[in-house]
């Protein structure tokens, strides 16, 4: 009970951090873009990012669904600083110059704090258990997303003002992040932690939202098209029909189970 009331009394923190992360990849890129047509790649990517990243952190405080919920929290901050990193600092020289810009930093610095206090609650003797089929999904699905997310960070880079129209930042950056967030969550399930089967699902269902956002507007700005975004869907059904399949132990047991084991044997004898 002791451990559970420190669990939950982190819940003040969860939910600012993820009011927080909710405001500034989904309200403010969303918002900008708008609802037109042309826009739609941009939103559905900043909707599903947002519903990745804010789902695992809401997701922290629980013992059956925590540990795999920070794997996931952990590979979605990378991949935001991956994507800042290559976009760079759009305050220099329309966003040529400049190597990182300091909000993103500011913005992932929680969610690695978030995560660390729980993979550090989680610890127990039975490591993580891959599975090596969603291993290779994620490492084949890295390949075009990661050169499609490097294009769409670079496009970023060189439209920042004064290169383009102000109303367009932001929107290339949305849909790197999804690009690069989707194989990084699903490598991160696939390492079967406590709770990961749930978010395997989340990370099939977000890719497979994208796939089909870029079938039904294949001409819109950043789509992938409709041949690639239904690769994606079936690439996002493959995931989720290989988690369900899965077998073995669906990640480390609880630390709770771990520290009644030694009780339980010594009451036996």
């Amino acid at each position: 009970m002791e451990h559970s009331g420190r669990r939950w009394g982190v819940l003040p923190a969860v939910s600012a951090v993820a009011a927080l992360e909710t405001f500034v990849f989904g309200v403010l890129i969303v918002g900008d873009a708008g609802f037109a047509s042309d826009e739609a790649i941009h939103v559905g990517a900043a909707i599903g990012m947002t519903t990745l990243l804010v789902g695992s952190i809401i997701a922290l405080p629980s013992r059956r669904l925590g540990a795999a919920a920070a794997a996931q929290a952990l590979a979605v901050a990378v991949a935001i600083l991956l994507a800042a990193a290559i976009v760079g600092d759009p305050d220099n020289v329309g966003g040529q110059a400049g190597p990182f810009d300091p909000v993103f930093a500011i913005v992932v610095a929680p969610i690695l704090g978030l995560a660390a206090w729980r993979l550090r609650h989680a610890r127990c003797g039975a490591g993580p258990d891959p599975a090596l089929s969603l291993v290779v999904v994620a490492l084949v699905a890295a390949v075009p997303l990661g050169w499609y997310g490097l294009e769409a960070a670079l496009e970023q880079r060189n439209s920042f003002p004064p290169v383009s129209d102000p109303h367009h930042n932001g929107h290339w950056l949305a849909v790197a992040l999804m690009a690069f967030a989707l194989p990084l969550t699903g490598l991160a399930a696939a390492f079967r932690l406590r709770g990961w089967r749930l978010m395997a699902g989340a990370v099939a269902a977000t890719g497979a939202g994208f796939g089909i956002a870029a079938m039904v507007w294949p001409t819109a700005s950043s789509s992938v098209g409709f041949v690639r975004g239904a690769l994606l869907v079936a690439g996002s059904a493959l995931f989720a029909t290989l988690a369900w399949r899965a077998g073995g132990p669906s990640g480390p047991r609880a630390p709770e189970m771990t520290a009644a084991a030694p009780k339980s044997a010594a009451h036996q004898q």
